[in-house]
């Protein structure tokens, strides 16, 4: 019995960091598109993504927010479901405010890996908005939610898909050592898996 794997499109417009899709474009549940830096024409994009589920559209540098929006509107007038993606630099609140008000699902900072695109790409969506914290206002933390240096470093480095051994060797501690400091980063997130608290932190709540 034959089971038919369902793709997802992923429509790329402006200009990304230069190897940021090669780990995405090696997942078969994703279909990458580059749109250049031009709004593409309506019948082209029917054709992309007229009948796909779940499809992405990812804006990068190069296009001025005029260009963003009317390719948004058309992409949109398409698939009114369509996710979005932003690509943008840090200290501009009123830009993300502004583009989370249209419907935002990832606001993403400028020198974004490909391993936490695919992050992104993968949990992002309408029930878990992510802005990266490095584009967000300076805000308060409740005592309770303040990581130490050490424990930052070992958030930043389960962000980016590392296992506890692989921690262990990068920060060159036991794997005891490492362990310990997740079950203290998970207590103050008020977290209780590896995926809470990566969403946490790129929710921007860390």
């Amino acid at each position: 019995m034959s089971t038919c794997m369902t793709t997802a499109p992923v429509l790329v417009a402006g200009a990304w960091p230069a190897g940021v899709f090669d780990r995405v474009g090696a997942v078969p549940e994703l279909e990458l598109t580059s749109l250049g830096t031009l709004p593409a024409e309506e019948e082209v994009l029917r054709r992309l993504i007229g009948r796909a589920e779940d499809p992405w559209l990812l804006l990068g540098a190069g296009m001025d927010d005029a260009d963003r929006l009317c390719l948004l509107r058309t992409v949109r007038a398409i698939r009114p479901g369509v996710r979005l993606a932003v690509l943008g630099p840090a200290e501009n609140a009123g830009r993300v405010s502004r583009w989370l008000s249209l419907g935002c699902d990832a606001y993403l900072f400028e020198d974004i890996t490909g391993e936490a695109l695919l992050g992104v790409l993968q949990i992002a969506g309408p029930d878990l908005v992510i802005v990266d914290r490095r584009c967000r206002p300076p805000a308060a933390e409740p005592d309770a939610a303040r990581l130490t240096d050490r424990e930052r470093e070992i958030l930043d480095l389960l962000c980016a898909g590392q296992g506890n051994s692989d921690m262990a060797k990068v920060l060159r501690l036991s794997r005891r050592t490492v362990e310990f400091h997740l079950t203290r980063i998970f207590e103050k997130l008020k977290v209780t898996s590896r995926t809470e608290a990566i969403a946490r932190a790129w929710h921007g709540a860390v």
